[in-house]
C-alpha cells in the first residue's frame, strides 16, 4: 500500500491537452538494477537515446551495466492484482498492494531459451519496457534526474518453453513480478530517437582452439544457433576485429597476422608470439565487431 502523509488531500486532477500514454510493450531491456560498483543503473534525464547510445549500452564490456534486449514479444499480460484486504465486521480494509505480474511470449527456439534462463540466476534483475512508439518505460528517481529500470522481485523471474502444437508455433515465455517496492505512480516514459525496436542483442561466439604454439594458434568461431554439428560460422573477420592480451605478462600481444582460411569459414589462423605457459585472452574488438560477444582463453603449451 502506498505511503500516506498526514494530513492528506487528493492530488490535483487537472491535466494538459496531451498526457504521455505508454502502449503495450513490444520489447524488454533487461539490465542489472545495480552495477559492479554498487551504483544504480539508469538513463539520465538529459540523455539522448540515439543509435550510438543504444549500441554503446548493448556492447558495454561490463556486463553489470549492459543492456540485454529481448526479441519482439507478443501475447503480453501486464496487470496488478486486486489490493490485499482484511475483512472486519464485513468491511474490507486495504492492507497491501496486490502483486503486479508481467507475462509475454516470443517466437523462439530452445537455444534462445538457454540465454533467457540465465536471468533466473541474476539477483538484482531489472527491466525497461519499450512500446511500439519507441517509448521506454521505467521508474523515475525522487529528484526526477534519472529513469531507473523497474526492479523485478527476486525469485519471480522465469523463462519456459511452449512447445509447438498443431497449428501453433514454438515459443518461449517470460514471466516475472514487479518488486513490491515499485510504485505504479512513479513510472514514467522517455522517448528513444534511435530505432530500438529493430535492434538485437549480442550474439555469443564460441571459440574452438587448435594448433596452439609459441608462434600462434587457430580459432574456429561459430554461434550457438543452427543444428547440431552445423552451427553458423562467424566469418569475414580480420585482425582489426580481435584484441589479444597476455594475462601472464600483463601486456597486449602483438599479432603479426590473422588469416581466415577459407574466407567465410570462421577458421582463423593467428600468427603471434608468446612464451610457454602464458595465458592469453582473445576478445572481439568493439565497435568493429559490433553485435558479438567473444571471450576465450588459451594457454600456450
Amino acid at each position: 500500500m502506498e505511503f500516506c502523509t498526514c494530513p492528506a488531500t487528493m492530488g490535483n486532477t487537472g491535466k494538459p491537452n496531451c498526457e504521455p500514454i505508454q502502449g503495450v510493450a513490444k520489447k524488454l531491456i533487461f539490465v542489472n538494477l545495480f552495477d559492479s560498483t554498487g551504483a544504480r543503473n539508469s538513463i539520465l534525464k538529459d540523455d539522448v537515446i540515439h543509435d550510438a547510445y543504444i549500441s554503446d549500452k548493448l556492447n558495454e564490456t561490463d556486463e553489470s551495466k549492459r543492456w540485454f534486449i529481448s526479441d519482439k514479444i507478443n501475447t503480453v499480460v501486464d496487470e496488478r492484482a486486486d489490493k490485499v484486504t482484511q475483512s472486519i465486521d464485513n468491511i474490507d480494509y486495504i492492507t497491501d498492494e496486490g502483486a503486479r505480474t508481467f507475462t509475454a511470449n516470443m517466437n523462439q527456439g530452445y537455444t534462445s531459451l538457454s540465454k533467457y534462463k540465465r536471468g533466473e540466476c541474476v539477483q538484482n534483475l531489472a527491466v525497461f519496457f519499450v512500446d511500439k512508439n519507441n517509448k521506454i518505460l521505467g521508474e523515475i528517481s525522487g529528484d526526477g534526474e534519472e529513469l531507473y529500470p523497474v526492479a523485478i522481485e527476486q525469485g519471480t523471474y522465469s523463462a519456459k518453453p511452449i512447445a509447438a502444437g498443431v497449428g501453433t508455433l514454438q515459443q518461449n515465455q517470460l514471466k516475472f513480478t514487479f518488486s513490491e517496492l515499485v510504485s505504479d505512480a512513479s513510472l514514467r516514459s522517455k522517448v528513444a530517437t534511435g530505432d530500438i525496436l529493430t535492434i538485437t542483442g549480442l550474439l555469443d561466439v564460441n571459440a574452438e582452439e587448435s594448433n596452439v604454439s609459441a608462434t600462434g594458434f587457430t580459432l574456429t568461431l561459430a554461434t550457438d544457433y543452427g543444428y547440431v554439428g552445423a552451427s553458423p560460422a562467424v566469418g569475414n573477420w580480420d585482425e582489426t576485429f580481435f584484441t589479444v592480451y597476455n594475462v601472464t605478462q600483463a601486456a597486449p600481444v602483438t599479432v603479426t597476422s590473422v588469416t581466415e582460411t577459407p574466407v567465410g569459414s570462421g577458421v582463423y589462423v593467428f600468427v603471434a608470439s608468446a612464451t610457454s605457459a602464458d595465458v592469453v585472452t582473445i576478445n572481439q574488438a568493439n565497435p568493429v565487431a559490433d553485435g558479438y560477444d567473444l571471450s576465450t582463453t588459451i594457454t600456450i603449451p
